[in-house]
């Protein structure tokens, strides 16, 4: 929660590159383990399609892997270059594409038709398995306070507008609080409902 009190996008961004340490290390993690548990000489497991049913799934699933597009515009406006944004954001989009194209690939490969849609949920408990999530998870508390910065900035002038009595910087402490409590309580529920469904 104290990481959600950064201001600054400068400072943020310093958390961000970490994250991104982070993420990496959990990645290049699950790809060792694909390497040491894959056994390539087996055939494929022929390759099921889904229903049209099943569709709006896919679609759901593919937009949220880009669910960081969100901060397109805070980032193109604090850019020293913003007129190189298009090129940053055409190399980033198609390395997170590449990304996802690959895990996916091997992840079948790997653990066939019981790959969970969170892949380091298959990582049996051992040294690379735990390590791999434990940088995920690292990462998602770092990087949140980045994707937090959106919805702050939406909502942090309407909100000194209608507590305009009170001191901009006890509105915002406030504001900021009260989000990652709201985002917290989801989490939890998001837990709860997703256990009772077991």
């Amino acid at each position: 929660m104290m990481t959600s009190f950064i201001w600054n996008m400068k400072t943020l961004a310093i958390f961000s590159l970490i994250g991104n340490v982070c993420i990496f290390t959990g990645l290049v993690l699950v790809v060792v383990y694909f390497f040491l548990h894959s056994d390539f000489s087996q055939d494929l497991a022929p390759l099921r399609v889904g229903t049209l049913t099943n569709l709006p799934i896919f679609f759901g699933m593919a937009i949220y892997s880009f669910e960081g597009i969100g901060l397109v515009l805070p980032v193109r406006n604090e850019m020293l270059h913003p007129e190189k944004f298009y090129l940053v954001l055409t190399t980033g989009m198609c390395v997170i594409l590449a990304g996802q194209i690959f895990f996916g690939v091997f992840g079948f490969i790997c653990f066939k038709y019981s790959t969970e849609a969170i892949i380091t949920f298959n990582l049996q408990k051992g040294v690379v398995g735990s390590l791999a999530q434990l940088f995920v998870s690292f990462t998602v508390y770092l990087t949140y306070p980045l994707m937090f910065y959106v919805p702050i900035d939406i909502l942090r002038e309407p909100a000194k507008r209608k507590f305009s009595s009170y001191h901009s910087y006890t509105v915002e402490f406030w504001l900021r609080t009260t989000l990652v409590l709201v985002t917290f309580l989801f989490a939890i529920l998001i837990r709860i409902s997703s256990c009772s469904l077991l």
